[in-house]
């Protein structure tokens, strides 16, 4: 089954934690969210000022991130496409993005060679991780909470510790 209705190249695609939708991010600028089953569009989220390059699921499938050419990173409303929150933290495109396994902090790497770490509650930034010499491509959790992983151009994998 093809899902339609993107009018650019879609970049990301991440299942919801219940596999019943699905998130999508394209250079239009645009988040879908898809019902898995019909391919049906639910949902359209509106606000990047340029492509989307990242999407990931909480944990608990209530919210939805992404990541973007504009520099920020977005949390969404899945049931509602109302922006929650807007970080504004990196200073080129973010590239990765990652919930925490309990959905409390965000993880985000992008092109400014950094690793964010974000309260989704709040939208404060709680670190930057400042080690790569380029491009950070990926961001993840490790499944207890306490350590992040990044992968970088610079040829290394990066483990911080989650503060």
């Amino acid at each position: 089954m093809a899902y339609t209705g993107h009018t650019d190249i879609v970049r990301t695609v991440g299942w919801s934690p219940d596999g019943s939708r699905l998130a999508s991010g394209s250079e239009d600028g645009t988040v879908r969210v898809w019902n898995a089953s019909t391919g049906s569009t639910s949902l359209i989220y509106r606000g990047h000022t340029g492509g989307v390059l990242i999407v990931a699921w909480s944990p608990d499938g209530n919210y939805i991130v992404s990541g973007g050419r504009d520099a920020t990173v977005r949390v969404w409303n899945a049931s509602t496409g109302q922006t929650a929150l807007v970080y504004t933290g990196h200073s080129a495109r973010v590239w990765s993005v990652s919930w925490s396994p309990n959905g409390q902090r965000i993880a985000s790497g992008g092109r400014d060679n950094t690793v964010q770490l974000w309260d989704a509650l709040t939208g404060s930034n709680a670190y930057t991780y400042r080690g790569h010499t380029d491009v950070v491509w990926s961001a993840l959790w490790s499944p207890d909470g306490k350590y992040i992983a990044s992968a970088s151009n610079d040829t290394t994998v990066q483990v911080w510790v989650a503060s």
